[in-house]
């Protein structure tokens, strides 16, 4: 006896995904995930919703620059066209140009991660402890190169009974800023400089200057 197999009509149905914006989703179950998300990319990239070939790595530099991290880097283009990397890593700062082995510039850096930007063709970093200024030749503490205002001028070394006439702003990137005191009881006036620190927010006077 021959049996007759019905013909059941066709449930495939082609689907078109062309926005893949929602990029890679680990947390919800893939049957749940919009089309824009993916369950799964692997060695691919994203850009404007689109899914392309995840470019590979090739080493700049033979040798490794040793253990620790790599808290920054940061390619300064200065004015004249010269171009080179900065990179932070772990307590020192190099430089770096094209493939050549990096030169390091300065150490002694808070192992922290830095930022980077460029005023007047200088470049400056701050890792949140410090802030170092860099022009391409020697690299300098912003504190040991800003300028140094003198704020206060005919105070006396106690701040009594005169507090002081307000000359300039406080700079607050030193760690200490001068005035100018007048000590004595008129008789024999001297002028000497003491410094303001900075101590839980509250600036503190000091007359530990020295005489003029």
């Amino acid at each position: 006896m021959q049996i007759k197999i019905p013909k059941f009509p066709s449930t495939s149905r082609e689907l078109t995904y062309s926005d893949f914006s929602g990029g890679l989703d680990y947390l919800n179950s893939p049957s749940l995930l919009a089309p824009k998300f993916s369950p799964e990319l692997q060695n691919v990239r994203i850009r404007d919703g689109t899914v392309g070939k995840r470019p590979g790595f090739k080493r700049l530099y033979s040798t490794s620059l040793g253990i620790g991290q790599i808290n920054g880097l940061f390619q300064y283009k200065k004015a004249n066209s010269d171009s080179f990397n900065i990179i932070a890593h772990g307590t020192k700062l190099y430089e770096q140009y094209d493939n050549d082995q990096p030169i390091e510039i300065k150490s002694g850096l808070a192992n922290a991660k830095a930022s980077f930007f460029v005023l007047s063709d200088t470049m400056y970093l701050h890792n949140g402890t410090d802030f170092v200024r860099y022009d391409g030749s020697t690299p300098e503490d912003v504190a040991d190169t800003a300028y140094k205002p003198l704020i206060l001028i005919g105070r006396s070394p106690t701040g009594s009974p005169n507090a002081g006439t307000v000359n300039e702003s406080f700079n607050p990137r030193l760690p200490s800023i001068l005035h100018r005191n007048r000590h004595g009881n008129g008789l024999h006036p001297s002028v000497c400089l003491s410094r303001c620190y900075s101590h839980n927010g509250n600036r503190q006077w000091s007359s530990d200057g020295r005489n003029n």
